[in-house]
């Protein structure tokens, strides 16, 4: 990110993953040449650049969407403001806090019981 925001001066409509920029090299083919303001056209590329950082790292891979899933319930677990509920809901791409909420905040019965009796650690979205 620090690349993409300092070196190639992307802003916050530019994509996190954009698609590598290819140019045709004289009897070699096509060579990778850095990075397009274009987003992948399918989510393929960062799965297999996730998988083989953690193949590298020797660990076990999770795929792009469940780091995700990790960023929203983390920020349900720690956020204390509305404001950084709608930062990280901007940072997954909803444009509304609603769509993260419906789709990262479901709480189980069980959990939803505990909150509405108050029982102590009842507002976290972790379980």
């Amino acid at each position: 990110m620090t690349h993409l925001d300092e070196v190639e001066l992307y802003g916050p409509d530019d994509p996190l993953f954009p698609s590598t920029a290819l140019s045709a090299k004289p009897g070699t083919g096509f060579c990778a040449e850095g990075f397009t303001r274009r987003p992948w056209r399918s989510s393929e590329p960062v799965r297999k650049i996730v998988n083989g950082a953690f193949k590298t790292a020797g660990l076990q891979a999770f795929g792009p969407h469940a780091f995700r899933h990790m960023h929203a319930r983390h920020t349900a677990k720690t956020c204390t403001t509305p404001a950084e509920l709608v930062a990280v809901s901007q940072n997954l791409g909803h444009t509304d806090v609603l769509t993260t909420l419906r789709s990262y905040g479901q709480i189980t019965r069980e959990r939803q019981h505990a909150i509405v009796t108050g029982e102590p650690e009842a507002g976290r979205l972790d379980e």
